[in-house]
């Protein structure tokens, strides 16, 4: 019997496990080599990166955007409106004395551009707020007569410098600024009710009835109007009085949680808290975000005893940011 010769297959070739390893190591190191190379070359692109300053900016993410700022101006990116933005982004930071050195920038960059001497003009402004400071005040005014000058029909400029004007206790050159408002097309309302507060802040209750009379009769459909007169009714002791305005203003506008609020602090007044809570309760419904209307719920429902009420509604002005309510809760032994 003759035997067939059986040819033989050679066998597969196959691959060690530490090969396999090795090379995918390999592909990876590769793969991270590329994309080292194109986020140093991204990173080091001005243009790139004040892309992504631009980014941060427009959603007021203002540390990421500053960051970037920063770089990209490093690297080349030294226009006007990187150094306006950059500065805006430092001064919503509160840091006032970068935020300063990027405006001077700016406004030397762009000496035309009267937005850049605004917005210098309001970081002074919150440093004259935090710090109690007469110059801040005085600066941001200078800054925006500046503005003026390069644009004269903008209104908020006259507006905020008879702002500032009044902080610092000059109530006429105040008033003079808010003429040349109106001048330059501020309504009469609006001009109005400025006047009336300037005689608010210098305790002349009579002149600043006198002109919150003429806003509310501009603005008659408007609550508002009679809410600020009924409010210098009850700075002069006149509350019922402030109380018919209240109630006026009410009737003008159901909607008014202001109103509701007003009303129902006279009724705290009398101590007549039962009726106080029903207008504070109303505010609240009607505005639920109206954290002072809640704190007020509160308080007056722990005066009647009802300490489940009380507790909600303070609980929910704490929630809203007011501190107060956190504070008062602790002086009425109250535990949250």
């Amino acid at each position: 019997m003759k035997h067939k010769l059986l040819k033989k297959t050679p066998p597969k070739r196959r691959f060690s496990l530490n090969f396999k390893i090795s090379a995918v190591v390999t592909l990876c190191f590769l793969f991270f080599c590329v994309w080292l190379y194109q986020y140093k070359n991204a990173s080091h692109n001005p243009y790139n990166l004040l892309a992504d300053a631009n980014f941060y900016f427009a959603r007021e993410r203002y540390f990421h955007a500053a960051r970037y700022y920063v770089k990209a101006i490093r690297l080349g990116a030294r226009d006007h409106y990187s150094y306006n933005n950059l500065a805006v982004s430092f001064a919503n930071l509160a840091n006032y004395a970068q935020a300063r050195k990027y405006f001077r920038k700016a406004t030397r960059a762009a000496p035309d551009e009267s937005t850049f001497y605004y917005n210098f003009a309001m970081v002074y402004f919150g440093k004259a707020r935090r710090y109690d400071n007469a110059q801040y005040y005085q600066n941001a005014a200078n800054l925006l007569k500046q503005a003026i000058t390069l644009s004269p029909r903008t209104q908020r400029y006259y507006v905020l410098i008879g702002v500032f004007l009044t902080h610092l206790n000059r109530q006429e050159d105040a008033r003079y600024w808010y003429r040349r408002a109106v001048a330059s097309g501020l309504s009469n309302a609006e001009f109005y009710n400025l006047i009336a507060a300037s005689f608010v802040s210098e305790h002349n209750f009579e002149q600043a009835l006198h002109y919150y009379r003429r806003v509310a009769n501009i603005l008659p459909s408007y609550a508002l109007p009679h809410i600020n007169i009924g409010d210098v009714h009850r700075r002069l002791g006149n509350l019922d009085q402030a109380l018919a305005y209240y109630r006026r203003a009410l009737s003008v506008d159901e909607n008014s949680d202001m109103a509701y609020i007003r009303i129902g602090q006279m009724y705290d007044v009398r101590q007549q808290y039962y009726i106080a809570v029903n207008y504070y309760e109303s505010a609240a419904n009607l505005n639920p975000a109206n954290a002072e209307a809640h704190f007020l719920a509160g308080v007056a429902r722990y005066r009647q005893g009802f300490m489940e009420e009380a507790k909600e509604h303070l609980k929910r002005a704490a929630f809203l940011g007011m501190d107060e309510a956190l504070s008062k809760l602790r002086a009425l032994g109250v535990e949250i």
